[in-house]
């Protein structure tokens, strides 16, 4: 299986139809293979070889679809780079996965030209906006005017078709593989899963598209020839005006950016009477929101889903019948849903085995969307792939109807308004900072973004660091999301266990009372 398979039947059964609408720009399937061809093209004339490496650092735009066509089209990998990064985490991004091209908007500019000038003068970088390109950049719209397109690459199956870099517990983000063959077999099982239908799909890109929750659904909907639709900028207005407009019919929102419409009724309205099925994921949705929607809106079709990158991202899926209503919220709606189509879950202990029912353990899983592995991190892909099982760093628990409740992150992930924060790489920020000691890194419960970022730090004698200080080290070297929002000095040393490793379920106990 190849990613771009769907382009080509596209082309053959629906080629003048509506593939991308973006504003003022409308493209056809037939517009949009010839351009992804013409790209792919332009890639290659940049030296991007198969197997290389297109790295993107972009806003919510068609572009992110082509190009990532385009580099699966050449057997070239996609990187997209989370937009919220800073300079020096997007540097460690290209430097990793040794990408020679960087797509990059107008929006992203001032982060891209932050990079260290030996990195950026060795890469090609890519003007992927109007006007004109910056100097020493080559202009997107030019690559495909220029180049005739390219026959489509003989490869697919196991070959990497995107890596999505996510934080890891050294403190370093790891690229992801993902294959073609992920891709794909993902996308069908989901299609066939939630019983969408080819060509009825009008989809919202209103989550970040650089996200995997929602580059998902970039193969979903050209799988089932249905129409993608682009919100460059999200907020509730923005969002009612191009539902509206647009007809959309199916979105994925995270959590946080539900309860940010749901507290505009107006709004709300005009978003959630059109819709006709909302998927949600990526943190967890607190239980009055749901409860809230369901009484608001009967007949929106709510659906969670629930995964990780590596993953690609699905696990398990909850759709609206287990939600039950708002007169009759059912207790399966407290899960995370039941193993998607063509995957397995289990509940295991810390020696693999599988736990009874209602027992407590780590979630693991199979199947055909699970990664290759982690790129340059053997160690990493061994611990979290073992006898055949993705082992997800969850802990949680399964019902006698094969309900996966989850309970716990074993890896101590804090998620804020959708997005992975890895503690260990914040305390190391915090430890680079000279007067502290010992710190701690907890997500704590917020209203607003699911989980908040807290540290926790012991000063040394001799320092004299405010929380202020703390703060604004962290400004500096960490994205918005990873910092810290609140900070605790404490005079007393940590809890520490036997072996010496901080007690964290002892801090955010005692942070609670």
């Amino acid at each position: 299986m190849n990613t771009t398979d769907c382009l080509l039947r596209n082309l053959q059964r629906i080629p003048t139809e509506t593939a991308i609408f973006d504003g003022g720009t409308a493209l056809t399937w037939s517009e949009l293979c010839e351009r992804v061809g013409r790209l792919a093209a332009g890639f290659a004339s940049l030296g991007t070889a198969q197997s290389g490496r297109v790295a993107t650092l972009l806003g919510n735009t068609y572009r992110n679809i082509e190009t990532n066509y385009a580099a699966q089209w050449l057997g070239a990998a996609t990187v997209p780079i989370n937009i919220r990064w800073t300079a020096p985490e997007v540097e460690y991004a290209l430097q990793d996965c040794g990408a020679k091209v960087l797509v990059v908007d107008k929006m992203n500019w001032a982060t891209a030209a932050a990079l260290n000038p030996d990195l950026l003068a060795s890469l090609q970088v890519v003007w992927a906006d109007d006007g004109e390109a910056p100097d020493s950049s080559h202009h997107y719209d030019e690559l495909i005017a220029d180049h005739k397109p390219l026959p489509r690459c003989e490869c697919g199956g196991r070959d990497i078709a995107s890596i999505f870099y996510t934080g890891g517990t050294t403190g370093r983000s790891k690229g992801v593989l993902l294959s073609h063959d992920n891709h794909v077999s993902h996308s069908i099982a989901l299609i066939a899963d939630c019983a969408l239908a080819a060509g009825e799909v009008r989809y919202l890109h209103a989550a970040p598209m650089f996200h995997i929750a929602d580059s998902l659904f970039t193969h979903v909907v050209s799988q089932l020839g249905g129409c993608h639709v682009i919100l460059r900028q999200f907020s509730p207005a923005a969002l009612a005006e191009v539902v509206e407009q647009q007809h959309v019919n199916v979105t994925v929102l995270v959590p946080t950016m539900i309860q940010m419409v749901m507290l505009e009724p107006a709004l709300a309205d005009r978003c959630f009477k059109v819709l006709e099925r909302l998927f949600y994921g990526a943190s967890p949705m607190p239980e009055a929101l749901t409860k809230q929607m369901l009484q608001r809106y009967p007949e929106l079709e709510l659906c969670q889903l629930y995964g990780q990158t590596e993953a690609s991202p699905v696990l398990t899926i909850l759709p609206k019948r287990w939600h039950g209503s708002g007169d009759n919220y059912l207790p399966q709606a407290r899960s995370a849903g039941r193993a998607m189509m063509g995957t397995e879950v289990r509940i295991v202990d810390e020696d693999g085995v599988a736990v009874p029912n209602g027992e407590h353990g780590e979630i693991v899983a199979r199947g055909p969307q699970v990664m290759q592995g982690y790129w340059n991190r053997e160690e990493e892909t061994a611990a979290a792939l073992r006898d055949g099982w993705l082992h997800t760093g969850d802990a949680g628990y399964m019902d006698e109807q094969g309900f996966v409740y989850i309970v716990d992150r074993i890896k101590d992930m804090v998620i804020s308004g959708g997005e992975n924060v890895y503690t260990i790489e914040v305390e190391q920020v915090l430890y680079d900072l000279p007067g502290v000691a010992q710190c701690c890194v907890v997500g704590l419960p917020h209203d607003k973004w699911g989980e908040a970022v807290h540290a926790v730090v012991v000063l040394a004698a001799d320092a004299d660091l405010t929380e202020a200080q703390i703060l604004e080290h962290c400004r500096s070297q960490l994205a918005d999301y990873k910092r810290p929002r609140g900070v605790t000095i404490r005079q007393q040393p940590l809890p520490l266990s036997g072996a010496g490793k901080i007690l964290k379920r002892e801090v955010r106990a005692e942070l609670s009372d």
